[in-house]
């Protein structure tokens, strides 16, 4: 059983509309530093004669993904950075030429692993940052002291321009292996002279788009806030 004052569940400002209800309770007592207590009570037997409302898979899935949307710092946020942080360093790494680590031979293909790691972690990283936005606007969670100030930091226009960037340098790369092709007189190509660019045109030509995509997501989110 839970109890609680008018005043606390106005301040609390639940939104949720199934049996996640009780995790956001506490959730946000908390996170508000409201005074939570635990008293003795006696549990009498249900004496309705109906079967319970609770369904344990279906709603013990509500509660966890409801806790795992509002903390996508945990979740998403520090795999997607681990990630990011993978695919560049290999990228970077084999970007050149191929490496061997002692007696293995890293080389474009190690390049394709790095480009999938870093697409798929920036993914992680723009989902947990869209997810923590839409948990303000809809006040699910309470924001951090910081968070007015990535607003003002991370504004749309400032977005664009970075994709728009990363979308130039990578159409530069991918210029590298069309221009050889047009002097092969579109013939075959040297693939260890081609592909290394190429994957490296590619990924950043991803990121870019995906950079402006989700500035425009962003700004659309926080218009409420503005």
């Amino acid at each position: 059983m839970r109890g609680f004052t008018r005043d606390a569940f106005a301040r609390m400002g639940q939104k949720t509309t199934g049996m996640e209800f009780a995790s956001e309770m506490v959730m946000k007592a908390a996170v508000r530093r409201m005074r939570i207590a635990q008293v003795p009570i006696t549990l009498h037997p249900d004496q309705r004669g109906r079967p319970p409302h609770l369904r344990s898979w279906r709603d013990g899935w509500r509660h966890l993904r409801f806790m795992l949307c509002m903390s996508p710092r945990g979740t998403m946020m520090a795999p997607g950075f681990v990630l990011c942080a993978l695919g560049l360093g290999l990228g970077v790494l084999v970007g050149f030429g191929p490496v061997r680590v002692g007696g293995v031979t890293l080389d474009v293909h190690t390049m394709i692993a790095a480009s999938l790691m870093l697409l798929v972690g920036y993914q992680f990283v723009t989902a947990a940052i869209a997810m923590r936005i839409f948990a303000l606007e809809e006040e699910l969670g309470v924001p951090p002291p910081n968070v007015a100030r990535l607003f003002e930091i991370f504004t749309l226009e400032r977005g664009v321009l970075v994709g728009l960037g990363l979308c130039v340098i990578g159409l530069a790369l991918l210029g590298i292996p069309v221009r050889m092709w047009l002097k092969a007189g579109l013939g075959e190509l040297h693939v260890e002279q081609t592909l290394r660019p190429m994957i490296g045109g590619a990924t950043l030509v991803a990121l870019g788009v995906q950079t402006v995509l989700m500035s425009f997501v962003y700004s659309m989110m926080g218009i409420k806030r503005e």
